[in-house]
């Protein structure tokens, strides 16, 4: 409540009885501090369904990354083995006995 009051004086809440009430909490709607329950649960579920689609997501990740890191060793390897002559990519390279 103290947070609610730091953005209305305490002038219109006091004097104000039902209507001051009304006011702060119509302000506190307005400001995104008061929300329905059903609203909460439902950022709530949300939030828990993100927050276990990530955790699935990195476990995937985490199961996938040494086949990666092994293909990525085997095509650098195959690069390497398979290095090209400058002259033959150039064109400059003889067919054989014509």
């Amino acid at each position: 409540m103290t947070v609610a009051l730091a953005f209305v004086p305490a002038e219109w809440v006091v004097p104000g009885g039902a209507v001051g009430l009304l006011t702060l909490v119509a302000l506190m709607i307005y400001r995104g501090q008061l929300v329905p329950r059903r609203t909460y649960d439902d950022l709530r579920q949300d939030r828990d369904y993100w927050r276990e689609a990530a955790m699935k997501s990195q476990r995937h990740t985490e199961a996938l990354m040494p086949a990666a890191r092994i293909t990525t060793r085997m095509a650098e390897a195959l690069g390497e083995a398979a290095e090209v002559d400058p002259a033959y990519a150039a064109g400059r390279h003889e067919t054989g006995p014509s």
